[in-house]
């Protein structure tokens, strides 16, 4: 008895059968990847087609079905370093800041889905610098800058201001005063970490374990 292989929906592996066997591969659903967010779509994608490359090809057998679920188990890690790497979970925001026509800094946001929207220069927190937000020196257009980010990236108000000016002097006032930047929200949240950390280590009376 043989068994047709549904019509597969979009960004999902075609259940190929096997051709002497005439049984579907339940294991590709698991390669699915039309649910991801685009970035994850580009990844998981080619793991989907050696899946199905692998059912197309290699006898159905207890080997084949190692592969598939090695196959599988690498996908899955694959996807937990991209997430770490980009911090997937409401933190795949990117900043990118240049300079119009006019010489003007101009800072957006792209979302994860590829929409772009101008940074809140967030003057409601402190008003560093009414006249816009700037880059590449010390001054108070890179404060407002930072603390424009740093709201925006952690979502946490009296974090940002708390920590803005520090992230002004290691970030922003190295930036390029002339070229373009972009920077991820996950390098944002990572300065946030690594600058907490640093901050409890020398808090007086912290001990350190030998």
């Amino acid at each position: 008895m043989e068994f047709a292989a549904p019509k597969p929906e979009p960004g999902m592996p075609a259940l190929t059968e096997n051709k002497k066997e005439g049984q579907k591969e339940s294991l590709l659903q698991f390669f699915a990847f039309a649910h991801l967010p685009e970035p994850l779509q580009d990844m998981s994608m080619h793991f989907a087609d050696l899946a199905t490359w692998i059912v197309t090809h290699l006898p159905r057998n207890a080997e084949r079905t190692v592969v598939l679920r090695k196959l599988l188990e690498a996908k899955d890690c694959a996807v937990r370093a991209k997430l770490d790497e980009d911090a997937l979970s409401g933190c795949m925001r990117t900043y990118g800041g240049k300079r119009d026509a006019d010489g003007n800094a101009v800072v957006t946001i792209q979302e994860i889905d590829g929409r772009r929207r101008p940074l809140d220069p967030r003057l409601d927190l402190v008003n560093h610098s009414p006249t816009g937000l700037e880059w590449g020196y010390g001054g108070s257009g890179p404060a407002q800058l930072a603390l424009a980010l740093l709201a925006d990236a952690l979502g946490n108000d009296q974090l940002a201001l708390g920590l803005h000016q520090s992230f002004k002097t290691k970030f922003i006032e190295v930036l390029d005063r002339n070229g373009e930047w972009q920077l991820t929200q996950a390098a944002v949240r990572l300065f946030v970490r690594v600058e907490l950390g640093g901050r409890r280590d020398k808090s007086p009376g912290r001990s350190r374990r030998g």
